[in-house]
């Protein structure tokens, strides 16, 4: 017999759900921004396990607030991550931004702009109505900068997880319609949002040598939309310097819809089995006689973006030392 989902869960955990839904209890964690920088500092050691850091979570007073140390670099070098300023006008500073592909993505969620005192940048909400630094707000960060640090650097702490908090967070914010979740609603994404989204899922790879995912806004003379992710190096005849072939997504630039996914005829060269390697749904289609430039089309149905994400994986992992790497 399959237990109901309370029984499932457990008396006193349906419990707590019940009271919180009603607002009844009020746990310490929900009113996180309410805490002085004590509390918050006992909060963060309660809730993060520190790593291979020097360094542990502190009651920073020459700043007035926490200092965390995040991540090391080379050459034991450390980034530190402050809530500044408790007792008077909050704000968040981290002491090392070098790596570009960081630098990207935090300047496309946030507001950051470099103290010239002392190189160190000051990072607040994109929006202007969001502009007051909370306790919360710095936790997002920090949570945010520990994601790329994983994938990027060593982070010198990590998150506890909690089942039951993030089921409960999950069930309560899409039950009143709050969140989406991007693999519920990707094929909605415009050009604009489904960029962020490509850009945010693939991260370079040892052999990256600098090359990113670009886009490419609509020319005056054109009303196309681009993204493109290079996939690989293949070296020229010559035997110096190298092709950098890329998968090219094609966007209108009035509804910002997918209409086109290109593949460079240099990557077939290399690789003639790329047709069958994407699988049985997909096929190549040559709309330019002239030209031996393969586009992607589906068989049945038209092409989306989830259909993009398929074939990119696909043939970042046909291709010798690809470019990036899936943030799974």
């Amino acid at each position: 017999m399959i237990p109901d989902f309370k029984t499932y869960i457990g008396e006193s955990v349906w419990s707590d759900i019940h009271k919180r839904s009603v607002g009844s209890s009020v746990r310490k964690e929900d009113d996180v921004n309410k805490m002085d920088k004590e509390e918050l500092c006992d909060y963060l050691k309660d809730h993060y396990v520190m790593l291979n850091s020097p360094y542990d979570i502190i009651v920073d007073e020459i700043t007035d607030g926490i200092g965390i140390c995040v991540y090391s670099l080379k050459g034991n070098r450390y980034c530190y991550l402050h809530l500044c300023d408790f007792s008077t006008n909050k704000y968040v500073e981290l002491t090392d931004l070098y790596n570009k592909h960081m630098r990207d993505l935090l300047f496309g969620y946030y507001s950051v702009y470099e103290d010239t005192d002392n190189g160190n940048f000051i990072i607040s909400p994109l929006k202007e109505d969001d502009s007051k630094i909370t306790n919360e707000f710095f936790i997002e960060v920090l949570d945010f900068l520990l994601k790329i640090a994983d994938n990027m650097h060593h982070p010198c702490l990590k998150k506890k997880t909690s089942t039951f908090e993030s089921v409960w967070s999950d069930i309560h914010k899409r039950s009143n319609g709050e969140q989406v979740r991007k693999e519920d609603d990707i094929n909605q994404l415009d050009y604009t949002d489904f960029f962020n989204y490509i850009y945010c899922l693939y991260w370079p790879t040892e052999w990256n040598d600098g090359e990113t995912v670009d886009q490419f806004p609509s020319p005056i003379h054109d009303n196309t939309l681009k993204i493109q992710v290079p996939l690989t190096h293949i070296p020229k005849p010559s035997g110096v310097g190298y092709i950098v072939p890329p998968i090219t997504m094609c966007f209108n630039g009035s509804n910002g819809k997918l209409f086109d996914v290109i593949l460079s005829s240099k990557l077939i060269d290399k690789y003639p089995d790329t047709e069958k390697i994407l699988g049985i749904e997909y096929k190549f289609e040559y709309p330019q006689k002239n030209l031996p430039i393969p586009h992607i089309v589906k068989k049945n149905g038209q092409m989306t973006n989830n259909d993009c994400i398929k074939i990119i994986d696909r043939l970042l992992d046909m291709v010798d030392k690809p470019l990036f790497k899936k943030n799974s």
